[in-house]
């Protein structure tokens, strides 16, 4: 959901402010989970971008950043052997 809040930051600070809030969201979904929601927010920054999305770009942008973000600290915890 849109948080116009968020943008009120720096990009980087958007970003990891929204990483943090959604931390533990899919951490138990699939890799095609994550990979779907993923391409999803793409799809929406397309439409965003024509003018065809109630959400401006920087937001959908915001999204795609903090899921890769979580996305790589979930492959991190799951795969690299201690």
């Amino acid at each position: 959901m849109y948080d116009p809040s968020l943008l009120l930051q720096s990009p980087v600070e958007n970003v990891l402010a929204l990483k943090t809030q959604h931390a533990h969201t899919w951490r138990e979904m699939t890799e095609d989970y994550w990979l779907a929601r993923l391409m999803q927010e793409v799809g929406e920054l397309s439409f965003s971008l024509v003018g065809g999305h109630d959400d401006p770009p920087e937001w959908e942008l915001t999204q795609i950043a903090a899921i890769c973000l979580n996305w790589l600290e979930y492959r991190n915890e799951k795969f690299t052997v201690q």
